[in-house]
């Protein structure tokens, strides 16, 4: 007999629309991010408020500033904090931080 996903996904929507990250949601109900996203897309959820994942909710940016301006690289915060370049580098700038040139000084 073929399990009754109705209910599940209305679950979802309601943990969604309660503030649960897209993570804790998949992982509450044993499903993949992705097909998360997929089934509350297919419930006219939008992605916009930042929620996700919970790795970046959890991003302060006036700390990653601070490391940063201290002489961590991109790549090492990144690494630190679990999270994509690009998404850091996103973050910094979100931060107002003023990037430094990439490469080492030495190197030049």
């Amino acid at each position: 007999m073929p399990k009754d996903t109705t209910a599940r996904n209305q679950e979802m929507k309601q943990d969604w629309e309660g503030g649960m990250p897209v993570d804790q949601i998949a992982q509450k109900h044993n499903l993949s991010v992705s097909r998360t996203e997929t089934l509350l897309r297919g419930m006219s959820v939008k992605f916009t408020d930042g929620r996700r994942t919970k790795k970046t909710s959890k991003l302060n940016k006036e700390q990653l500033a601070m490391e940063y301006n201290g002489g961590k690289t991109v790549r090492e915060l990144a690494s630190i904090h679990g999270v994509a370049y690009s998404t850091m580098h996103r973050y910094l700038q979100l931060a107002g931080v003023q990037m430094r040139s990439r490469g080492s000084a030495g190197r030049r």
